[in-house]
């Protein structure tokens, strides 16, 4: 059966390169640009401009005034701290802007947090606003900021999307608005969810083209037999990990079952689920493999899966080796791959016949 449009669409996008985004500030010439803008967002009750642009005479020229006062920390008011407005950039056009904070008062440590970003509704659903998000941290992060923490209302799905793809972990929900610290100093895992849907292609693409040099095509992981290892995730069964540095995804791990009419590579019994592990390309021998797989494994456990099945393709000897110290063992061969299991908990897993 030949993958639907709708799915080949979805992993198309989801392995596009990530877009150029240029933040910088904005100037006299970005007068009409700055007013559009603040003026389509005001029919969503948003503040583009976060500044009172009224309309009379010299307005933008006193916001520009109040940015370069506040990115300088010169003459701020009470209770305001450093802080930039930037505007984001695709090929000379405004797609959006991100006001980040240097500081956090406690004020911001309940609403705002250290990033408060917008894309124009035109330009949404691009990826822009996670390149937008993105940026911004590594300006924290260059600044000294170990953990930035970004809010969204409960019920922004996308918000909430683009902050979890940056590495996300939700404290608390205060009165209907979710606050995400993001770690910017060290590497960080957490559970994957639904909301990874995008990453896990991503690394669906890296575990399935493993040799130095091959890249993935959508095509081939819309392939039935690839794609249900993926498609959907969040079914029963399905747990795993993420890895993230400085806002960055840098590798993802996840069991799935599957059943025996539709196995996997690495199928053994439709009770045992089957893993995926991929770490993201220039991030590799750094050891963050061996610990993702942990968290991945701890996640079975906890799901109630008593094993854990791969399968390992010969020639991939960096994988043989971690999945052996990790104490998978091979019990069969199908084509060049040998299919390897690990026990997890619960009953003993018993020998092939």
């Amino acid at each position: 059966m030949p993958p639907t449009p709708g799915l080949l669409a979805e992993i198309s996008r989801a392995l596009s390169p990530a877009p150029a985004v240029t933040l910088r500030p904005p100037t006299a010439a970005d007068e009409s640009a700055l007013r559009a803008a603040h003026a389509e967002l005001a029919a969503e009750e948003f503040d583009f401009a976060l500044a009172n642009l009224d309309g009379s005479a010299g307005d933008v020229g006193r916001a520009l005034d109040q940015y370069a006062r506040e990115a300088a920390g010169t003459d701020l008011p009470p209770g305001r701290v450093r802080a930039e407005f930037l505007l984001a950039e695709v090929d000379g056009e405004v797609v959006g802007r991100t006001s980040i904070r240097y500081a956090l008062t406690p004020v911001l440590l309940e609403v705002g947090g250290h990033v408060g970003y917008a894309v124009l509704p035109r330009h949404r659903r691009r990826g822009y606003a996670t390149a937008i998000l993105r940026a911004s941290l590594d300006r924290l992060a260059a600044d000294g900021t170990d953990r930035a923490l970004v809010s969204c209302d409960s019920d922004n799905v996308g918000s909430r999307r683009t902050i979890l793809a940056a590495g996300g972990v939700l404290e608390d929900v205060r009165a209907d608005h979710e606050q995400y610290w993001i770690d910017l100093a060290t590497a960080t895992v957490r559970p994957l969810t639904g909301d990874d849907q995008p990453l896990l292609w991503r690394a669906l693409g890296e575990a399935f083209a493993w040799r130095d040099g091959e890249q993935a095509r959508p095509e081939q992981l819309a392939e039935p037999h690839i794609a249900h290892y993926a498609e959907g995730f969040g079914r029963p069964g399905d747990t795993g990990a993420v890895a993230f540095e400085a806002g960055r995804p840098v590798g993802a791990g996840w069991v799935r079952l599957l059943p025996q009419q539709d196995p996997g590579y690495g199928f053994v019994a439709p009770d045992i689920p089957e893993l995926t592990l991929a770490v993201m390309p220039g991030q590799r021998g750094r050891g963050l493999g061996g610990g993702l797989l942990d968290a991945v494994l701890d996640q079975a456990r906890a799901a109630g899966h008593r094993a854990v099945s791969l399968s390992v393709e010969d020639g991939n000897t960096a994988a043989r080796r971690l999945y052996e110290r990790a104490g998978f063992r091979p019990v069969g061969r199908v084509g060049n791959s040998d299919t390897m299991v690990r026990e997890v908990g619960g009953a003993a897993l018993r020998s092939p016949a």
